[in-house]
């Protein structure tokens, strides 16, 4: 991983971070935290439906284009996006319970999306003139 953002870092170097936003990478997470001791995962809470159903049209959308316009992988796939989310959750969690609390709070940060968007949209309502919006 390191030496694949220092080839992306040659051409295009981040004025101050490496933003990894893949769930994939919550597989790795206790290797992702080995190499880069210093990062900060800020861990996101979505309705498991939702992201199941989401990330299910993202793979057939992405498939697409290897597959004949027949083939319709969604009921396999959305299984095994459940499967993936599944793991996924239960190797951040394991590491997580593993860590001394102290660390743990120091080294993650939870949002809750369902909290992030009442904040919005109660700012986006309730100001008189929100960024972008004009009555």
């Amino acid at each position: 991983m390191r030496m694949f953002l220092q080839v992306l870092s040659f051409n295009y170097n981040p004025k101050s971070h490496w933003v990894l936003k893949a769930p994939i990478h919550s597989l790795y997470i206790e290797t992702l935290l080995a190499e880069f001791p210093d990062a900060c995962i800020i861990n996101t809470h979505r309705d498991p439906k939702e992201v199941v159903v989401s990330w299910t049209k993202f793979q057939m959308q992405m498939l697409s284009i290897y597959c004949e316009s027949s083939f319709d992988g969604t009921k396999e796939f959305a299984s095994m996006t459940r499967q993936m989310c599944e793991l996924m959750i239960d190797r951040v969690m394991k590491f997580r319970k593993a860590m001394d609390p102290e660390q743990e709070r120091k080294k993650f940060v939870d949002v809750y999306v369902s909290t992030l968007f009442s904040i919005f949209f109660f700012i986006f309502f309730f100001t008189s003139c929100p960024v972008g919006y004009r009555t």
